[in-house]
């Protein structure tokens, strides 16, 4: 049996009779202040699971189903998540730093306000997806794939990272609105 605690009181949140969390079912699990700090996800199905504000720094998620996630002020430093579906997730002030995101699908995605410093985005896949406010100080973008409806932060140039806009456009790439 697996139990799946809150952070700050220690509450547990979800059990689970399973010895292990790889490529389990926690389909729209409310794991919110969870600590999965480490914790080995690899190939779970967290579609639709509520994960705002836990912990999963150093956490592997390769391969994992985060679509349709919320992932709002989450930590995920230093996280695997190579090859993960993270489309439609809400991660907005979400950390990401370090983390592995390489042949990710962050496909509409919402980022904004997110830390990426010096995660690997490689070869993911980012259309529509937004990324206002992010933090991007050395991100890793090489053969990463984006359209003209990504919103980057404002003076950021994603095609000088590395990245490869798809489709036709006028060539510019989306930038943060200024309200």
């Amino acid at each position: 049996m697996l139990e799946i605690t809150e952070v700050s009181t220690g509450q547990v949140l979800f059990s689970l009779d399973a010895e292990t969390l790889v490529e389990a079912d926690l389909t729209a699990a409310n794991l919110a202040g969870a600590d999965l700090t480490a914790a080995d996800l690899t190939g779970a199905n967290l579609r639709r699971a509520r994960l705002n504000g836990a912990l999963l720094t150093l956490a592997k998620l390769p391969g994992a189903n985060l679509s349709h996630v919320s992932l709002n002020g989450a930590d995920l430093s230093l996280a695997n998540l190579a090859g993960a579906r993270l489309l439609m997730a809400d991660a907005r002030n979400a950390s990401f730093r370090g983390a592995n995101l390489a042949h990710a699908n962050l496909s509409g995605a919402d980022l904004q306000g997110a830390d990426l410093s010096s995660a690997d985005l490689s070869r993911s896949l980012l259309i529509r997806t937004h990324l206002g406010g992010a933090q991007l100080r050395s991100v890793r973008l090489r053969g990463a794939r984006f359209t003209d409806d990504t919103i980057w932060p404002s003076n950021f140039d994603p095609v000088r990272r590395g990245a490869v806009r798809l489709g036709r456009g006028d060539g510019a790439p989306q930038r943060e609105r200024r309200a």
